[in-house]
């Protein structure tokens, strides 16, 4: 069978690495307004020719744990056989039916400022919903 492009092994441990304080830095920059101060720079608003400062604290902490959600889920395995292929390639479908699910579900039922909320939590939960089912079924074979 055809090897599909994935990561080496060696970079889903850095993937956890990455993943846990990243997400960590995100829910307390969301929910405590934590920042690191020296990520602070000034923008350029284009529309009014005014800068105001932004902080860079949450993308960090957003590229981070998508970095990582994504090293974890396309690392290969020590043994990558085709039964793997097919628990992967399972999952990510069945990842992407929740997520769909739930973006179309949330756009009839969230309105408002909630339903940026929920778009951006829907960021991580193609990644989340896949690597959660394909190390579930891993760990059962």
């Amino acid at each position: 069978m055809k090897q599909r492009f994935l990561f080496p092994n060696k970079m889903k441990p850095f993937g956890w690495v990455l993943f846990f304080p990243s997400l960590i830095l995100g829910i307390m920059n969301l929910y405590s307004e934590f920042v690191f101060e020296f990520l602070q720079i000034t923008t350029i608003n284009d529309t009014i020719f005014k800068s105001r400062p932004q902080n860079l604290t949450d993308e960090i902490a957003l590229t981070g744990t998508l970095i990582g959600l994504m090293l974890i889920g396309f690392s290969k395995l020590k043994i990558e056989d085709e039964y793997v292929q097919k628990i992967r390639l399972d999952s990510l479908l069945w990842a992407t039916y929740l997520n769909f699910g739930l973006v179309i579900l949330s756009t009839l039922f969230v309105y408002g400022d909630y339903y940026f909320d929920v778009i951006v939590y829907n960021l991580f939960t193609l990644p989340l919903f896949f690597v959660i089912r394909f190390h579930y079924y891993l760990a059962r074979r």
